[in-house]
């Protein structure tokens, strides 16, 4: 037993100064672009053609909703009427229900079945396609959102 001893205790040295300079990381907030984007039915409705699609999945009850809001405002004030703003309400089943029908008539459906408990989700969809150009998670910098808007602005654009 005591053989044992000295190597899980090196062992636990060792980690120490590991787990020490992941520290600063457990401080800093969440906010994290999906490597693998959402997806929706290919093509989006008609309405939404010839403009990138900014999807946000938002509950009032959300924490990471309310920090995100502020970027949203700022982001809807920038680029206004050149993108199609769509937002799901999932505040309580009667705004889930609603959602879920407009993403029905929308082409969202699949995105909204499968994403409606990712609250502060937001996708940026190319309508062409029906592919999330990017997906963000409780992201509250603008210039990822910018990026991805320009990136789908391009597309569209060929």
């Amino acid at each position: 037993m005591k053989q044992h001893a000295l190597p899980s205790y090196l062992l636990g040295a060792a980690l120490i100064p590991v787990v020490a300079s992941l520290a600063p990381l457990l401080e800093t907030p969440l906010s994290f672009s999906l490597t693998k984007p959402a997806i929706a039915a290919s093509p989006l409705s008609k309405s939404l053609q010839g403009k990138p699609v900014l999807v946000e999945v938002y509950a009032t009850w959300c924490s990471a909703c309310q920090n995100i809001k502020p970027v949203m405002n700022s982001l809807r004030q920038k680029e206004g009427n050149s993108v199609h703003w769509v937002r799901f309400d999932v505040s309580n089943p009667t705004a889930a229900k609603q959602s879920a029908t407009r993403a029905e008539k929308l082409g969202l459906s699949q995105f909204f079945k499968s994403n409606r408990s990712q609250t502060s989700l937001v996708s940026i969809f190319n309508p062409e396609t029906g592919a999330a150009v990017n997906t963000f998670r409780a992201q509250t910098k603008i210039d990822p959102y910018l990026r991805a808007i320009k990136t789908t602005r391009a597309m569209l654009n060929r």
